[in-house]
């Protein structure tokens, strides 16, 4: 990456590993021309205690570092990623007596449903995760504010920490859901209408080609597993389709339209489509339009379909 202030960067070399100690560098994503910091403090087989410092630093002399390395303006991560800690390597620096591995910790975990579950851990009480948890909170609570997260991260989350400028007094469920809207809409468009809206995400769920994936395994099926498997990506794509964000109404009849003349090809070729299938397909077809409040758009069912 270049000059970091008056410091070159270093690679560091895999037969050494990261020691306790060792400070490594990351630039911004948004701009370049910043820093953040992490130092280890312990390790294991594959993964690391490291704290990560507030903010971002436009230079990082010998000075600076020692300044940063020796401030109380961080928080705890633990099973850091050992490639991540592999990368941009300023030096070894002492680790200050005031910092102390935390007993408590937190974490959450995303439901399907878009709710966050947080737990309130016991980071000394063995490997298995379940044993660990001491409390868990159904939503955020204000005991959990001041414990340092324990989590599996990669460096690409941590650095987006960085920009956002978030401290553990910002790192809430209020956070996290701002967070994961702005990624999808950045990287999975077509998951963001199920994430805010639980009517699209119940009504997806549904597709009839699980009914008769289980029928055909218990051999009480008219489909062929060809056949299935056809809709089956189809109805992948209609929903993909109608869960775009700000779909107007015209796009959902367009969208519709398309998914009911693929539905005729298929029964044209392989007349599979009979009537118990008909009403399931037309049911979830309508099901899923209703629930973007795109009702309209689901006449055209039954005005374009020939099963």
């Amino acid at each position: 990456m270049g000059e970091y202030g008056e410091i070159h960067v270093k690679k560091l070399k895999e037969e050494k590993g990261v020691v306790p100690g060792a400070v490594v560098a990351y630039s911004s994503r948004k701009d370049p021309t910043k820093y953040g910091l992490i130092q280890v403090l312990q390790r294991s087989e594959v993964t690391y205690w490291v704290r990560i410092f507030y903010g971002l630093h436009d230079s990082l002399d010998e000075r600076k570092v020692k300044e940063i390395v020796n401030s109380k303006a961080f928080y705890f991560i633990k099973d850091f990623f050992d490639l991540d800690c592999a990368n941009h390597y300023l030096g070894t620096y002492l680790i200050p007596n005031f910092v102390e591995l935390p007993k408590l910790m937190r974490c959450y975990e995303d439901k399907p449903s878009g709710k966050y579950y947080w737990y309130a851990i016991d980071v000394s009480a063995g490997n298995i995760a379940e044993e660990r948890i001491l409390k868990t909170f159904k939503e955020f609570d204000e005991s959990l504010r001041p414990l340092s997260p324990s989590e599996n991260w990669a460096i690409n989350r941590i650095m987006g920490w960085w920009e956002d400028g978030v401290t553990l007094e910002t790192w809430d469920t209020e956070y996290l859901r701002a967070y994961r809207i702005e990624y999808l809409r950045e990287h999975e468009p077509h998951n963001l209408e199920a994430f805010l809206n639980p009517n699209f995400a119940s009504a997806i769920k549904n597709k009839p080609t699980k009914l008769w994936k289980k029928s055909l395994k218990a051999g009480e099926s008219t489909l062929t597993a060809e056949e299935i498997d056809t809709i089956d990506k189809l109805l992948d794509k209609f929903i993909t389709a109608i869960g775009i964000e700000e779909l107007t109404l015209c796009q959902a009849k367009k969208i519709t339209k398309y998914t009911v003349h693929e539905l005729n090809a298929i029964n044209a070729k392989h007349e599979c489509i009979e009537t118990l299938q008909r009403d399931e397909l037309s049911e979830y077809l309508e099901s899923v339009l209703s629930s973007r409040n795109l009702t309209e758009a689901a006449d055209i069912i039954d005005e374009e379909r020939d099963w």
